[in-house]
């Protein structure tokens, strides 16, 4: 690729180094090279993972006052692109500006690069992207009909997006990115696990897509009922409510509900909150020095023992692991 320059919206350009910054503490992707800058802004991190057909990009802002930021480059890009953690404003040339939201994800071709981004101070912000070569997508073309017309885009050098309603990472999805996060075993062998946990992240994709093609419409209304549930599960983690619960708040069955919110997010109420829950205990052992009662109270655990067999069920190790790899490095 191209070299990426990065400017503030004041058109004062951001210097690039190699490397982490010293003090950065949240995910790593392993066997990459690290790039970065800083200001009083806070600090944006790109760790990159070149591939066989893919290249891997793991992006996290560390925000202390607000900013607006334009990027760009030269060469055209063909990306998966997802908000791994919150959610932030976006936008590319050719395609618009909208909000990103959590493990939202979007397919996206354009031509050359040029890119905004706006971000509210304290909070972290990170990104999975995978840019891809387009041979490795044109064997599922046969399963996802809207793919092979995306495809027809890329090769008349028009930008476009193939997802026209908003969609969130399957639990299929989530595993290989996870999967690709936490591997540790040595870097020469990374490409190739890389390689297949891609061709996972994609047959789940693909399977996704076609199943909403096929799926019956479902009343807008309902489904804007499922949007209202997850930001009220996100907005707490202390408070743990039943799907029941969940329901009345919004005005419907927990039928309905069910069925709404696994038709936009690839599963149940019950299991995108515990899912939920245990990321952001992970975020919180990783990024903070908090005791373990603290961290299961503040995802909706008053024991802490029911709270650290949760976390080693969901992750196969336990929140102790977690906090002596974060006191290592």
């Amino acid at each position: 690729m191209a070299e990426f320059k990065i400017f503030t919206m004041q058109q004062e350009p951001l210097q690039i180094v190699p490397g982490l910054p010293a003090d950065f503490k949240g995910n790593l992707l392993p066997a990459s090279k690290a790039l970065s800058t800083s200001g009083k802004f806070g600090k944006m991190v790109f760790q990159h993972f070149g591939g066989e057909g893919f290249d891997i990009w793991f992006s996290s802002y560390r925000i202390n006052e607000r900013i607006k930021f334009f990027g760009g480059a030269d060469d055209p890009v063909l990306e998966l692109h997802c908000h791994y953690t919150n959610t932030f404003d976006t936008g590319w040339e050719g395609l618009g500006e909208r909000p990103m939201h959590h493990r939202q994800y979007q397919l996206s071709f354009v031509p050359f690069i040029e890119t905004k981004g706006e971000f509210a101070p304290g909070k972290q912000y990170d990104t999975f992207d995978i840019h891809f070569y387009r041979p490795i997508l044109e064997p599922y073309v046969s399963f996802c009909p809207r793919l092979g017309k995306f495809l027809e885009n890329v090769d008349r050098g028009k930008p476009a997006s193939m997802l026209d309603i908003v969609t969130f990472l399957t639990p299929g999805m989530e595993q290989a990115i996870n999967e690709i996060l936490s591997y540790n075993m040595y870097d020469e062998l990374a490409g190739a696990f890389f390689k297949r946990r891609v061709e996972d992240l994609l047959v789940h994709m693909i399977y996704r897509l076609a199943s909403l093609d096929k799926a019956p419409q479902f009343d807008q209304v309902e489904l804007t009922k499922a949007q209202q549930v997850k930001k009220i599960i996100e907005s707490d983690f202390k408070i743990y409510d039943s799907v029941e619960i969940l329901a009345r708040k919004v005005n419907t069955t927990e039928q309905k509900l069910q069925l709404s919110f696994k038709h936009c997010y690839g599963m149940t109420v019950g299991k995108f909150s515990k899912d939920e829950r245990m990321k952001n205990a992970q975020r919180i052992l990783m990024d903070t020095n908090e005791t373990l009662l603290s961290v299961a109270i503040s995802v909706g655990y008053n024991d802490p023992g029911n709270f650290s067999t949760a976390f080693k069920n969901h992750f196969g190790y336990s929140p102790g692991h977690v906090q002596k790899r974060m006191k290592k490095k």
